[in-house]
């Protein structure tokens, strides 16, 4: 963490840094006009919450299980 402070102004100018900018520019552009609304976000959140255990059975080793 230290060498990242210590490295931050020297960063900020790196062509990295520029196409971060642009890169979250355009995301919120895309999001503002075709990205999901508040309502279709919660109903993405409830449909990834309601899954079977099965589904995290699947994941689990027999010791966790």
């Amino acid at each position: 963490m230290d060498l990242w402070l210590e490295n931050q102004s020297g960063m900020e100018d790196t062509l990295s840094s520029v196409v971060a900018r642009v890169s979250s520019a355009v995301s919120g552009l895309y999001n503002s006009f075709l990205g999901q609304t508040r309502s279709q976000a919660r109903l993405n959140a409830i449909a990834s919450y309601d899954q079977s255990n099965e589904l995290f059975k699947a994941f689990l080793s027999a010791e966790m299980m």
